[in-house]
């Protein structure tokens, strides 16, 4: 039933809202699609989040403070124009 309700939604949005899921950790096959790899499920979802931003879209997230693994998967993402 999940999948039924998801399957009409848009590849890509203007605007992602989250909160992602702080402290897990993934095996290689997680971060294949991935340019930085990291088994810290927040910076995973990260990276998610950015494929999923339309050209121009913008992304509220809740990130923990000691960010610095963070801060390299969005440069290397090219997600923040210097």
């Amino acid at each position: 039933m999940g999948r039924a309700r998801c399957q009409d939604a848009p590849a890509l949005y203007d605007v992602v809202l989250t909160n992602p899921p702080f402290g897990g950790k993934e095996g290689k096959d997680a971060q294949t699609r991935f340019p930085y790899k990291t088994g810290a499920t927040q910076v995973l979802f990260l990276q998610h989040v950015i494929d999923s931003l339309k050209p121009g879209g913008r992304c509220g997230i809740v990130i923990e403070a000691k960010g610095r693994e963070i801060q390299e998967a969005i440069t290397q993402s090219r997600a923040i124009k210097p």
